[in-house]
């Protein structure tokens, strides 16, 4: 699997990053596809992009046939530029979850940050349509760790599997 994310709308992606363009991000995901990879990308939301912005994100995500979706919901950190962005409301972000499960019903859709919003781990970002997460350190925030979404998964009814463990 290759990760890149393609970070938010089309549109919004100048006001977000200046280094490279969506279209260059277009086009890295399907020569990866083109490889026969299966491709990770997703986004930040909350950076001050519109209601049409999320949904165009998820559409282009379903143009591109994205495998995995990881959505990260904005932690405001201090002395960076997003700063002072107002966090998502935690019902924003649930209707959220829901569009991108509707738009790409094949894709995972992964919680990453921003499940700190939320009791029970986020539970109800998986009830929304979320179907797997990244758990442990990020770059700059810390999610749930293992231990905690085996709980959360199993408070909600799935059955799993024996964590690996391996040895170095």
């Amino acid at each position: 699997m290759y990760h890149t994310n393609v970070e938010t709308s089309e549109r919004f992606f100048p006001e977000i990053c200046t280094t490279h363009t969506c279209e260059d991000k277009k086009t890295e995901i399907r020569l990866v596809k083109e490889a026969r990879l299966e491709v990770c990308s997703g986004g930040i939301l909350g950076m001050g992009e519109t209601w049409q912005d999320r949904l165009d994100m998820a559409l282009l995500l379903a143009e591109l046939k994205v495998d995995s979706i990881p959505l990260n919901f904005l932690i405001p950190i201090p002395s960076t530029p997003l700063e002072h962005r107002e966090k998502l409301k935690p019902d924003e972000i649930v209707r959220i979850v829901a569009i991108f499960r509707y738009i790409n019903p094949t894709a995972d859709i992964r919680m990453v940050a921003g499940r700190s919003y939320f009791e029970n781990s986020g539970e109800i970002l998986f009830r929304a349509g979320a179907n797997a997460t990244l758990t442990g350190d990020m770059l700059t925030t810390v999610v749930n760790n293992t231990k905690q979404d085996r709980e959360m998964m199993a408070n909600m009814g799935y059955h799993l599997k024996e964590a690996k463990v391996q040895e170095a």
